[in-house]
């Protein structure tokens, strides 16, 4: 287990690698949702293929990096919170966007824990469930993206998405790079 503090850590300590390693915020703001959705996918797809042909795959490495694409994709293009109707949220300010995407995760987390309260058989959820749940969100952000000519039900559901990474990561563990 991890606290939900520990987890934004790991998630920031990545979002410097990815800087470092792929030239910095400059290449992110190249990015529209659809390439980071691309992105998410391809890191998604490795992830399902470590669990399905290795027995304890390191899937919460892959975590740790699908977190940190969803966090980039909402650093740079904005994020919607969990209001209705969607409302979108940017930042001039990289400091307070972070914090304001990680109060939109907190949001989303609570509201992620009241639906799971009705779980009937009692257990938690292995690493391999929270990949399905990821992919699941993910087919409907990469609708969203080629249904609507707007970000803001792709942003929605991205904000899922970061949700989803961070949970796993809170119950399976943060590992750092």
């Amino acid at each position: 287990m991890a606290s939900r503090e520990e987890v934004y850590k790991v998630i920031g300590f990545e979002r410097q690698y990815q800087n470092l390693i792929w030239g910095g915020e400059n290449h992110d703001k190249e990015h529209s949702v659809g390439d980071w959705l691309i992105f998410i996918r391809g890191y998604y797809d490795d992830a399902v293929r470590l669990a399905s042909h290795l027995a304890n795959a390191p899937t919460q490495d892959m975590f740790r990096k699908l977190a940190a694409l969803c966090f980039a994709c909402m650093e740079t293009n904005g994020f919607v919170t969990r209001t209705i109707p969607l409302e979108m949220v940017r930042f001039a300010s990289p400091r307070i966007q972070i914090n304001a995407i990680r109060h939109a995760i907190d949001f989303e987390r609570k509201y992620q824990e009241n639906l799971s309260s009705d779980r009937t058989d009692g257990n938690s959820r292995s690493s391999n469930d929270y990949l399905l749940m990821f992919g699941s969100y993910l087919h409907r952000a990469e609708q969203a993206w080629t249904d609507n000519p707007g970000d803001l039900q792709a942003l929605d559901d991205v904000r899922k998405l970061a949700a989803i990474a961070v949970r796993c990561m809170e119950e399976h563990g943060a590992p750092y790079r």
